[in-house]
């Protein structure tokens, strides 16, 4: 099974992003801050790691950090909601700490959709290998 780890601390967005990966039949879990998740990765390595950038205790910087660091084979979508300039520029330090995608907020749920698909690399939600996903980005 194809585990997804959501980290934000809006409660509104990590249960839309859950509804979202549940729906596409992901078995994915959720923590509302960055101890929290740490905690939860631990327990359970994830394929994929959604975080947000700004939340409290953790931030998702210190996140993808501590996923590059123990988990490198983890993949990582950042995600931000805060004013530009500055959401540029967490985006890119997000990058080159070692986000694998970064979308910022509002984002629609078919580019989302879209970035997990690509990172999971044609592996559909239940771990058979799907060819034709690789090949065409679709899973």
């Amino acid at each position: 099974m194809t585990n997804i780890l959501i980290v934000d601390d809006d409660r509104l967005i990590r249960e839309m992003l859950l509804s979202m990966m549940e729906v596409e039949e992901y078995e994915v879990t959720a923590a509302s801050n960055g101890n929290e998740a740490i905690r939860r990765l631990r327990q359970c390595p994830a394929d994929l790691v959604i975080t947000d950038l700004a939340m409290p205790e953790r931030d998702g910087f210190e996140i993808i950090r501590e996923v590059r660091l123990h988990y490198p084979e983890t993949r990582i979508i950042a995600i931000s909601g805060n004013s530009s300039p500055s959401r540029t520029e967490g985006l890119s330090r997000a990058e080159a700490l070692g986000a694998d995608r970064t979308i910022a907020k509002p984002f629609s749920s078919v580019a989302l959709l879209q970035m997990v698909r690509e990172l999971l690399g044609g592996v559909d939600p239940a771990g058979s290998f799907n060819p034709e996903g690789a090949q065409d980005g679709q899973g």
